[in-house]
């Protein structure tokens, strides 16, 4: 399973409490990749919910608030976390630099102006490194992390079948 953003979360949580296909078929490679998944959540989320979503940010969404996520990762066993690979993306470093200026002054910094890194980044888990110059989606400063051609080849190559 591929999983962008809150597709991430869903993936983990698929694999840990549900029979599949990757339980049963899926043989050799990655079972889980995500890009941009904000496993521990957002927090602007819940308190600044309904603003980040004016200043162009995600819309509201409990479950990727800092609680709401503690709850999406809250029986998560060793086994899953040890299958999931992911990729942190984040702007580009410098003076002014965001993804979103407005959204930025919620957020913690570094972020892609929806995932903050230090809540994308799985205590457990196959990290696969931050890519900086890469934002949540497009009509951000920079281009949106799905769109990384060579990113996506390789996770394409490394996937389980």
């Amino acid at each position: 399973m591929l999983g962008h953003s809150q597709g991430g979360i869903v993936s983990l949580h698929t694999l840990n409490h549900y029979w599949t296909a990757l339980d049963a078929a899926a043989a050799g490679g990655r079972k889980i990749q995500s890009v941009g998944s904000p496993y521990y959540g957002n927090s602007g989320m819940a308190t600044f919910g309904g603003l980040l979503e004016l200043l162009g940010g995600c819309d509201t969404n409990f479950d990727l608030s800092l609680d709401g996520a503690a709850l999406w990762m809250a029986g998560i066993s060793a086994a899953s976390l040890a299958q999931t690979n992911f990729y942190v993306t984040e702007y580009k470093p410098g003076f002014l630099a965001s993804c979103n200026a407005l959204v930025n002054l919620v957020l913690n910094k570094p972020n892609d102006g929806v995932a903050e890194t230090k809540y994308s980044v799985l205590s457990s888990g196959n990290n696969h490194g931050i890519t900086q110059g890469e934002c949540h989606v497009p009509d951000m400063k920079f281009p949106p992390a799905y769109w990384n051609k060579g990113r996506n080849a390789i996770m394409n190559s490394n996937a389980a079948r």
